[in-house]
């Protein structure tokens, strides 16, 4: 994947939230994932969760979150809204 690619699927592709999230979930390392949440009827609004570590998709707002856990919160890291997330934003704040 490239950032020209990803631009295609973002513009075209009209299952995008799910695409996003397979994407997402292909770049991460399967055995830390503890959660896994895809959910049609919350706009295709998802989840994945390490166990200090999370990536979000706001289905609703077109926004894209990674957040890490400090004590007992969930403080972001990185936020994009859909316009803005190229492959390259979301490979690093996703490693």
């Amino acid at each position: 994947m490239n950032d020209n690619l990803f631009e295609t699927e973002k513009n075209q592709n009209r299952n995008w939230n799910l695409f996003l999230f397979n994407l997402s979930f292909s770049l991460l390392d399967k055995n830390q994932i503890i959660l896994i949440n895809y959910s049609e009827k919350n706009y295709g609004s998802w989840i994945i969760e390490h166990t200090f570590k999370r990536i979000l998709y706001d289905g609703r707002d077109d926004i894209f979150l990674t957040q890490i856990k400090n004590k007992d919160e969930w403080v972001n890291t990185y936020a994009f809204f859909k316009k803005e997330l190229t492959y390259t934003l979301l490979e690093l704040s996703i490693k």
